[in-house]
C-alpha cells in the first residue's frame, strides 16, 4: 500500500490525503496512518497548507528512486579492533584424549583415536580437529607490537594523552616483557641481579 501511495505521488503529483484516498480507493484514515509511516521514513514530503476549511497536509514525493539493500549495510571495521587471524592447527601445545582426530581438505593427519598425532608437524594444515576431552592452546601475538602509527594517534586522541606519551607506554611494556623473558631464561633471583630494578 504504501508502494501505491509513493507511485501515485510520483506520477500525478503532490495530493492531500483526500485525493490519495479517492485515487487508490482505500479509506481516509488507512491512507492516513500510511502516509505518517512514510513521513516518519523520511520518503515523502508534508506541507500544510491553506483549504476551503482550515488547513490541509499535501504529500510529495522526496525522492525519484529507492534502493532497498535486502543483505544490510555492509560492517565497517572498528577503529580500536585489532583482528588476528590464526589457523586452526597452528596452536603450540594440547592435552586431549580419545576419541580424537584431525583432518585436512585432503584427508585424516596421522591416525584416528592417536593423541600423540597432535603435535604431528603437519597438524598446520587442519581445517578440523576433534577430541573427547581436553583442549588446545594458541598463542596470540603481542598486539602492542602491531599498533601502528594511526592507531597510536586514535588511542591518544581517546584516552586524552598525547602519541608520545603513549609510545613510551608501550616501550616500558616491551622493555619489561623483555626483562621478564631473560629473568625466567637465566634462572630467577640470580639473573635478577642484572636487571635495572635490583639495582
Amino acid at each position: 500500500m504504501r508502494l501505491q501511495i509513493l507511485h501515485a505521488l510520483r506520477r500525478r503529483g503532490p495530493m492531500n490525503v483526500n485525493e490519495i484516498s479517492r485515487h487508490l480507493g482505500l479509506p481516509q484514515s488507512t491512507v492516513a496512518t500510511n502516509v505518517q509511516a512514510l513521513e516518519t521514513a523520511g520518503l515523502i514530503r508534508t506541507e500544510l497548507v491553506k483549504a476551503a476549511k482550515g488547513q490541509q497536509k499535501v504529500c510529495s514525493v522526496r525522492f525519484d528512486e529507492i534502493v532497498i539493500r535486502l543483505d544490510g549495510a555492509p560492517e565497517q571495521q572498528q577503529d580500536d579492533l585489532i583482528e588476528v587471524a590464526m589457523p586452526l592447527g597452528l596452536y603450540t601445545a594440547c592435552q586431549v584424549s580419545a576419541p580424537c582426530g584431525l583432518c585436512s581438505p585432503d584427508g585424516i593427519i596421522g591416525l584416528l583415536d592417536v593423541p600423540d598425532h597432535f603435535l604431528d608437524p603437519s597438524r598446520m594444515q587442519a581445517s578440523l580437529i576433534w577430541f573427547g576431552r581436553g583442549h588446545v592452546e594458541y598463542k596470540f601475538p603481542n598486539n602492542a607490537k602491531i599498533l601502528n602509527g594511526s592507531r597510536r594517534k586514535r588511542i591518544a586522541l581517546g584516552s586524552g594523552t598525547t602519541v608520545q606519551e603513549v609510545n613510551r607506554l608501550l616501550k616500558n611494556f616491551q622493555q619489561a616483557e623483555a626483562m621478564i623473558k631473560r629473568f625466567s631464561q637465566a634462572g630467577g633471583r640470580k639473573a635478577g641481579r642484572n636487571l635495572p630494578f635490583f639495582r
